[in-house]
This record gives structure tokens, sequence and C-alpha cells, in this order.
């Protein structure tokens, strides 16, 4: 049925040398969605799940200034990996059960040999604490990266959360021994667990959540303005409504949920984040479905993988599960009965979608309609069942994006311009979504030749991706198949997966600081409802002024 694609024009794969390298984003295109949420929500990554974490490396770096060391990166990066040391071990000494402790695998097998005299060792090779909260800590005010790579403290937030610490440990043996010494070097049990009682990561004593809170969802601008601020206070105050009107920790889906279909009387002041998010979840959706369709190129090529075979006639096995694909279109009424899918256009397929989607907001760049099926993240749903015929979804992804935004980029509202960051690189919607379908629009091809044109598509950003992350380390190779031309084999495995939001690490910092409970708010997470919502009217207010 399939006969043939017009293919990107790329450089063609060839054998190499190069070591095999793992990775998540291997199309690049949930870069995109990576940066539109870093926009929504800053300071806060997945590799910083425990908030109290950035007090902790506030004090390393105040601990390292104290004791006027060389302003060298390595000597303070030598130093602070074992002050860091001794805290993760202090900690397990006390609670071994403890989760989040950065080093903690590392840090066990030392506590195991059951020696008087620890002598510390950085305990991950890259992943320490003072280097996985760097960035949370910038985007949050309290740090900022000096000429000498190390991190300065600012006044308003770093120093004040950093001298909150060192007055609670001050007086223990390990700080005095290191302020007398001015190096980290071995400490006994005792002594360790001295310290790692006082800075459990599981608690956080009120003094220190106040500090915390005034960092995270502030009452009033830093000096630098509201800017950095505003959008992740807004989606904090958006998680905080959520548990508030379920009764209830919320989770991911019920999030995306509201922002989709926004209920009645939603507080105005929310609109920018409630906007920002549905753009991360159009580019997850792009992402998702590409993912998926790799995933099932993968799948082909692996039944024979010693095996070379042209593209047309992997594309050719795929497409041609014509009932497959009827099936998921039909779940979602985008096909009758009587209805077949060789002889299904792109105008027929085009001409429904735009019937439902009534929307409601004619007016605004991001457009909202009722339809609970045409969204995002039933589309994803939909495409993580795997099911066969589920790449026949990768179109009606790409034509939702064109109907919320009525085929144009906004390019004054900075997260739909977001959209395209990358360009003809990402499969960006001004570079390449929107011409590619303005141009099915007036051709009306046939849709499974579409359906075909996107796995080739998927395959060809695939291979650009490779080569691009080859070019900046000649050792690395990221390519999951070999690509010569127009031939394709198999070469290493590969599964789809979503873009990580990061607001689940959102949540769980909304339970340390006691915010949110399996009821709901608490009381503390009332107040800072109220107050989230009082900095959203200030900021805004202001803007209109």
């Amino acid at each position: 049925m399939y006969d043939g694609i017009k293919s990107i024009s790329i450089p063609e794969w060839v054998e190499n040398e190069a070591i095999e390298a793992g990775g998540l984003d291997l199309l690049g295109l949930r870069n995109v969605a990576q940066s539109i949420g870093n926009y929504c929500l800053n300071g806060i990554t997945t590799i910083s799940p425990k908030i109290r974490y950035l007090a902790i490396r506030s004090w390393i770096i105040q601990m390292y200034a104290e004791c006027q060391l060389p302003d060298d990166y390595s000597t303070f990066l030598k130093f602070g990996s074992k002050l860091e040391a001794a805290v993760a071990i202090g900690i397990l000494l006390n609670k071994p059960s403890i989760t989040g402790v950065i080093g903690s695998t590392k840090a066990l097998e030392i506590i195991a040999k059951d020696e008087k005299e620890i002598i510390l060792e950085k305990l991950v090779k890259t992943q320490i604490a003072i280097n996985n909260y760097t960035g949370p800590s910038n985007n949050l005010g309290i740090s900022y990266t000096r000429k000498s790579g190390i991190t300065g403290l600012t006044n308003e937030r770093g120093k004040p959360l950093a001298n909150i610490i060192m007055t609670k440990v001050i007086d223990t043996n390990v700080v005095k021994k290191i302020l007398s010494e001015k190096k980290v070097e071995s400490f006994n049990r005792d002594d360790l667990i001295e310290l790692g009682q006082i800075l459990s990561i599981d608690e956080i004593p009120d003094d220190e959540k106040e500090i915390l809170l005034d960092i995270v969802i502030p009452s009033e601008p830093n000096p630098s303005g509201w800017d950095k601020d505003i959008r992740r206070i807004a989606t904090y105050v958006q998680l905080l409504q959520l548990t508030n009107d379920k009764q209830a920790v919320p989770i991911l889906d019920e999030f995306f949920e509201e922002i989709i279909y926004p209920k009645d009387g939603f507080d105005e002041t929310l609109s920018e984040i409630y906007d920002g998010w549905l753009c991360f979840l159009i580019r997850d959706s792009i992402a998702v479905a590409h993912e998926t369709t790799l995933q099932f190129v993968k799948n082909e090529l692996e039944i024979d993988p010693k095996k070379t075979f042209h593209r047309n006639n992997i594309i050719q096995r795929i497409v041609n599960d014509s009932s497959g694909m009827e099936n998921e279109l039909k779940t979602l009424k985008l096909i009758d009965d009587g209805e077949r899918l060789e002889e299904l256009r792109f105008l027929d397929i085009f001409g429904k979608i735009k019937k439902r989607l009534i929307t409601n907001n004619m007016n605004k760049s991001l457009q909202r309609w009722d339809d609970n099926q045409l969204n995002e993240l039933n589309l994803i749903k939909q495409l993580e069942s795997k099911n066969p015929g589920v790449l026949s979804l990768v179109p009606i992804v790409w034509l939702l994006s064109y109907f919320r935004l009525n085929g144009e980029i906004d390019t004054d509202n900075e997260a739909i311009d977001m959209l395209s960051r990358g360009g003809w690189w990402r499969l960006g919607l001004k570079e390449v979504i929107f011409p590619t379908i303005k141009k099915w629009k007036k051709e009306n091809p046939y849709f499974y030749l579409i359906v075909g044109d996107l796995i080739g598509i998927t395959v060809d950003q695939h291979v650009s991706i490779s080569w691009a992350r080859m070019a900046t380390d000649i050792t690395k190779d990221v390519s999951i198949l070999k690509v010569d031309a127009n031939s394709w084999q198999y070469r290493k495995d590969f599964f789809a997966g979503r873009t990580a939001a990061r607001l689940n690490e959102a949540i769980g910092w909304l339970k340390q600081l006691k915010l949110i409970g399996e009821n709901g708010l608490t009381s503390d997470g009332e107040i800072m409802l109220d107050r989230g919502y009082k900095s959203l009217n200030n900021y805004y207010s202001t803007l209109q002024s």
C-alpha cells in the first residue's frame, strides 16, 4: 500500500568506532517541552527532590568561605564533596532507611565497614548535591556563579539560608574541626551522628521553612523584579488550589486536565501559566508521538536484527496495518464503521476535527474546546498503549497543535513562541509542522501516506540528532539504528517515554514544607495559597497600570 516518501536530505549514518551511549531524548524533541517547563516552573529539577539540600548546599558554600580557602573551583569541589559526604553519612547513621540522600549507596557501604574513624571521600562521580542543586539555587535567587566557578551567595536569600544552618551546627565537633584545620578529611562516627541529627533531609525546622517559603513562593519581588519568580509562584498556586479543590494530593494527569479544561471562574492571574503548561503539553505530545514511531521502527527491525531493510519496506509493513489504524481512529470517532483507511484522505480527517473543535476563546492566541477526546493528554495515553495502529495518531497530534493556534504563531507570547524553539532542528511548529499541514490541505494526500511520511521524518530526525551529539563528542554514539542512505538496520533497544515536567518534584517540595497532605491543604498551605494569589495580583495589576 505504501509507495515511497520524500526524504529530508541529511547526512547518512555509517559504521564507526564510537562508544555506544544511552540517552532519553534521542529525537531532541523533549528538549523543547523541557524549555517550556522551565519557563513555567524554574528552581526545581528532576534531580533536586529534597528541598532542604538548598539550605545544606548554601551552608557548604559558606563553610568554604569561612575557611578562606583558594578561589579555585577544583579545590572547592573537593572540599564541598567531602563535606557533603559527611552530611550524608551522618544522616544515614541516624536513619539508614531514609530516602533521597545523594550518594547513599556508597555511604551505606562505608558505614557497613564499622570503622570508628571514617575517612571521607566523594560519594558519587558527578551528581553531587552541590552540582545537582546549582540550577535550582541560581534560579531561586539563592546563589550565583562567579568567574572562578565557585558559587556565591546572594545577600537577600542565600546568606540568610546559610546562616540559619550555621547557627545550628556551629558547636558540633565536625564544624569546629573543619574551621580549625581548614580541611575535610575524617571524623569519628559519633561526631558524624551529631551532624546528621541536625541536618536530616526529611524534617525541616520551622525557621528554615519560613526562609524557604519566602524563596520559593515570595510575597515580595527580589531586587531584580518579579520576572524570575512569578510563573513559579503561579504554578505552585495552581498546585495548591488543585489540592484544595480535590481535598487530596493531586496527580499529574489531574493537573493537566485542569490546564486543558479550566473550570469556570478560575482566577485570571493563572491564565499565563495555564497557557504555558498547555504549550508544554503540546510539545510533549509531539515528542511522545515521534518517540512511539521510532520504537515501532525499532521493533520491526529487531525481528531480524542482522538484516538490512530498505526504509520503504519497513514503513510499508507498519502502515499496512490498516485494521489497527482504523481501530485507533474509531476510538477517537474520526472514522465511521463504513469507512476504510485506504480511501481516507487528509481533508476527511481535517474536516471532522475542525467540525468537532468548537473553540470558546476565538480572540485568544491559544484555543481551547470542550471535546473531551481530542486533547493532547488523551492522545498521549493512547500512544503509550503501543497498540497496533497507534501511529495513525501522529498526524492527529500535529493537527491538534495546528488548531490550538489557528495555524499561526503569536511571537508576542513567549510560551507560544517557544513551541518553535530550535526551528527545523526540533520540528518547530512555525518552520515545519504548520507549513506541512498547509501543504497537506492543498494537496489532500491519502491519510496513510501521511503516516508513512511521518515515520520517515522521525527516523531522519533521530539520525540528525545522533550526528549532532557525536559532533560534540566523537567518542559517543546515541543512534539506535544503522542508516546508510535508504537502508535501515537494528542497532540497539529503545523505549518511548514522556518529558519530565518536574511537577511531581514540586508536589514533593510542598509535602516536605507541610503545605499539603493526604486530606488536602494544611493550615500553612491555606496561608501560602492566599499569599500566592496576593503576589500574583500585585504583579499583574502593576502590569495593567
